[in-house]
């Protein structure tokens, strides 16, 4: 160290440090007298411990915020993000500069980059502000903005997010703007106006929020306009689509949010949703693949304290497949209680208690409140050293209902269709508003649990069998659920029943499980599994049948289920499962799956066959026809090829002979960027006026699209969506 008059020579790694700064160089020199600071050569700028700026060289005032640095150089170190500039002025943290460089990737030759004229960065609110910015690929320049307000950190900001846009020959050029805006840190919401520029216009919205439990809530809002040539177009039942849907879950809320003092254990689960057309679930995004009619809203709350659960649960279905949603049975709400299995009198001596109150309502079409009240009792004793255990029990089952709406808007009987001997039964509503059930049932079960090892695997096998009858003139119904109703429901052909599930006039008996478990049954279950060594699974074989003794036409007629599964080699897992009916001859159903995962590749064939459980039988030769209800077939693949990464899928429906769905995609990533192209066809549903009296139906639209995405990591991912015009079957 040495003195010049009033500067203080500093060489040979000098250092200097204030009350936030801490300053590393090859040479600093310091004035007494003016309080400034000129550090050259590998200077290094530390703040709270953390890298704060490195430059060529840098001067400043010990009694000042303002500093020049010579280059200007600055990393985030969380995020890897850097900015390059010949110089920078820096004043309270606000750095200002000229002809910048921004990237994540090598500072040499980077993959991306931003150049711009001028900008500034924020280090304390981590936030870059850049003016005439050229986003560049290697030395080609993809976009030009005006503007741009970037983070380099990884946390919360408002600002505009990047937007989304997409090319159609049906909607035109599509473009999402979301802004996102973040106020407060347990909350923040993002508005995401959008143009079509041939089918019109909307606006999204979304809230997030989470409280100081860490319980969230997510709430979704939708509007969009259809312009009246978009809507003639497609034939379209809507020109304006909205709703909206809200998510929300808590554990021991009452405690949280209600005061609760208690310590029982409570919850509550929500996932409601409105909507007037299925194509709101397609608002948010372009290139949605939406292969669902319907949803399912559900709000349940539940409580336990001890063994005894209390239980509520509400149900809201929107069924697009039929023209008036009103007609749609909904669950508003189920009670219940359960008392879980505890002995009674003694250890031996199991019960438990069940009973479900439900209200299912709809504004047109017959609704219904019912109660239902089940009591098993028994006892279980291993014998045989614990191998095998016996089971002896008795269960009562008990219940009513009570029919509402029974005429509904056409004046039509509750329940009318003619069975197979061509008469016609006829329910009167007037006179059956009313249905009760008694029973009582016995069961006794055999379970067997062994298990051997082997020299090279541990085998384990699990069998039982259980017998399930009534007791002897323990049945009673009467009314709705009379023995005439339910015995004339079980003759009903395929096409009987599907009329009743898709009308609202005709009584429907079968969601009363109990009524039906007065059946003499045998259930049969037997297990294997095989494992090495390691204790990892080699084989499984599951297998069950179930014998209905009080079946006139064949005690099997219940199809047998097999489930298999193997793992030959790491990664490599091979399942199937199947139903085999041994009075039809036939497989009912089947479903076979293959995968194989490794750290490169990954790829899996799936194929799932499911048959009508009536077959059609022609009356002079007596043979039955089979009918295929589904019959498809899926191929997906993936993989890192080195140079680049491949991806694809193919799924195919065997009854049409239709390629439902189809996509291949090539694509590269490295650490800091990452491109892909993508091209597809998939098969999605509409709201179209199709029928003749100008009811609703739900069309089939098919998508063919070429994707095209790049990633400029850890900033975001921009993509562009070109999609053919489609074709409506």
């Amino acid at each position: 160290m040495t003195r010049e008059g009033d500067n203080i020579i500093a060489s040979e790694d000098a250092s200097v440090m204030n009350t936030e700064l801490y300053a590393l160089a090859d040479k600093i020199t310091y004035n007494t007298e003016t309080k400034f600071v000129r550090l050259q050569g590998n200077v290094k700028i530390y703040k709270n411990d953390q890298l704060y700026l490195q430059a060529n060289q840098a001067t400043f005032y010990l009694n000042s915020d303002f500093v020049i640095i010579e280059p200007f150089y600055v990393q985030e170190n969380s995020t890897g993000i850097w900015m390059s500039a010949k110089a920078a002025a820096s004043n309270r943290n606000v750095f200002r500069f000229n002809s910048s460089i921004v990237s994540s990737c090598s500072v040499v030759s980077p993959a991306w980059r931003i150049d711009t004229s001028s900008g500034s960065f924020n280090k304390d609110k981590s936030i870059v502000q850049l003016w005439n910015a050229r986003i560049y690929i290697g030395d080609v320049p993809i976009m030009y903005l005006p503007y741009m307000r970037l983070s380099t950190e990884n946390k919360r900001t408002s600002g505009f997010l990047y937007p989304t846009t997409g090319s159609s020959s049906t909607e035109g050029f599509v473009y999402l703007q979301p802004y996102y805006l973040a106020l407060q840190d347990f909350w923040d919401m993002t508005f995401t106006p959008q143009v079509r520029t041939n089918r019109g216009g909307g606006l999204n919205y979304e809230f997030r929020a989470t409280s100081p439990y860490h319980d969230n809530l997510i709430l979704n809002a939708r509007y969009f306009y259809n312009t009246p040539e978009y809507v003639r177009n497609l034939n379209l039942v809507n020109s304006q689509i909205y709703g909206f849907d809200v998510k929300t879950s808590a554990r021991n809320f009452m405690q949280k949010y209600l005061g609760l003092k208690s310590s029982i254990d409570n919850g509550l689960y929500v996932d409601f949703a409105y909507m007037n057309d299925l194509d709101y679930m397609r608002l948010d995004r372009f290139n949605y693949f939406l292969n669902t009619s319907s949803y399912t809203s559900r709000v349940n709350l539940y409580t336990q304290l001890g063994d005894n659960y209390f239980g509520a649960n509400f149900k809201y279905f929107l069924n697009f497949n039929i023209a008036d949603n009103r007609t749609t049975l909904q669950n508003l709400p189920n009670l219940q209680y359960h008392k879980y299995l505890s002995s009674l009198f003694f250890k031996e001596l199991l019960y438990s208690i069940d009973y479900q109150l439900k209200n299912t309502y709809r504004p047109i079409g017959y609704s219904y409140v019912s109660n239902e009240l089940s009591i098993p009792l028994g006892m279980n004793f291993s014998i045989f050293n614990k191998f095998l255990s016996l089971g002896i029990w008795a269960n009562v089952y008990a219940g009513n209902i009570y029919a509402g709406n029974i005429f509904g808007n056409n004046k039509m009987p509750l329940y009318t269709f003619n069975t197979l001997d061509n008469s016609e039964f006829v329910l009167d509503p007037a006179t059956n508003r009313y249905g009760n059930y008694l029973a009582a049932n016995y069961r006794i079960s055999l379970n067997l649990d062994i298990g051997r090892d082997y020299n090279k695997f541990f085998h384990a096998l699990q069998a039982s069998f259980n017998l399930s009858a009534p007791f002897a003139n323990s049945v009673f119904t009467n009314g709705l659920l009379s023995k005439q109703v339910l015995q004339t429901y079980s003759l009903l052909g395929t096409n009987e029943l599907q009329a009743i599930q898709n009308r609202f006039d005709i009584w429907d008996p079968s969601s009363f499980t109990s009524v039906f478990a007065g059946n003499t049954r045998i259930d049969l279950n037997l297990s294997n599994y095989f494992y090495n060594l390691n204790g990892q699974e080699l084989f499984y074989w599951r297998a069950s049948q179930i014998l209905n003794l009080d079946d006139t036409i064949s005690p099997v007629r219940t199809p047998m289920e097999n489930k298999l599964g193997t793992s030959p080699i790491s990664g490599l897992n091979l399942s199937t499962s199947f139903f085999y009916s041994f009075f039809y001859n036939a497989f009912t159903e089947l479903a076979l799956n293959a995968n194989y995962s490794n750290k490169r590749v990954n790829a899996g064939i799936s194929y799932y066959l499911k048959r009508d459980t009536a077959f059609a039988i022609d009356n002079l030769t007596l043979t039955r026809t089979i009918t295929d209800a589904s019959n498809f077939l899926r191929l997906n693949f993936g993989g890192d090829l080195g140079y680049f990464g491949v991806d694809g899928f193919i799924s195919y429906d065997f009854r049409t002979n239709t390629i439902l769905n189809l996509g291949v995609g090539i694509h590269k990533d490295i650490k800091c960027f990452g491109v892909a192209i993508k091209a597809g066809s998939d098969r999605t549903p509409i709201l179209t006026n199709v029928t003749n009296d100008g009811n609703s139906q739900i069309s089939v639209i098919q998508n063919t699209y070429v994707k095209f995405e790049i990633k400029f990591v850890p900033l975001t991912s921009v993509g562009y969506v070109y999609r053919l015009r489609p074709r409506i079957n």
